[in-house]
């Protein structure tokens, strides 16, 4: 009973979409079923039986036009890596820096009535420590990356240690 049950139900699928004219018309019957299986059944025959429908039109939710993907974006940007580096670690001005990691050499290190770092860099960049961990520079570069949700990050290639920083000139 099962084997013929299951062989007669896609004959009725198919019996129903081939009277239909259009795809719309062919969707809107598969989407007419209570049955989720069914429906689903219904749908999956209607994706593979396509060539059926070449000439008829689409139906109205997929001719809805897309905007385009770069609507929202800004389509400035700085136009030299040096304009990008001065720009690093800033409030956006709705432009799209590129770079989450600069190399950078420490010209001068103080601290803060706080006790937090001030750390002033060789490209004119102050930047001011906002965690409360103790931190030790190195000699040589150091690097200053893009964290998650706008958070900056100091460090060097010497140490796994790094102090949360933010840009205040």
């Amino acid at each position: 009973m099962k084997k013929l049950a299951c062989s007669i139900l896609p004959a009725l699928l198919l019996a129903g979409l081939a009277q239909a004219d259009t795809l719309a018309d062919a969707m809107q019957q598969c989407s007419q079923e209570e049955n989720s299986l069914k429906r689903l059944v219904c749908y999956d025959r209607l994706s593979k039986d396509l060539r059926q429908f070449e000439n008829s039109p689409l139906p109205q939710s997929a001719q809805v036009p897309r905007a385009p993907a770069t609507a929202g974006r800004s389509t400035e940007q700085p136009a030299s890596a040096a304009e990008q580096m001065e720009e690093f670690g800033l409030p956006k001005r709705n432009e799209v820096i590129s770079e989450d990691k600069i190399l950078v050499t420490v010209s001068e290190k103080r601290r803060n009535a706080r006790g937090k770092w001030i750390v002033e860099l060789t490209n004119g960049h102050i930047w001011e420590q906002t965690d409360s961990q103790d931190y030790y520079f190195p000699d040589g570069q150091i690097y200053i990356e893009k964290g998650f949700l706008g958070a900056f990050f100091l460090g060097s290639e010497e140490s796994k240690r790094r102090m949360r920083v933010k840009r205040i000139q």
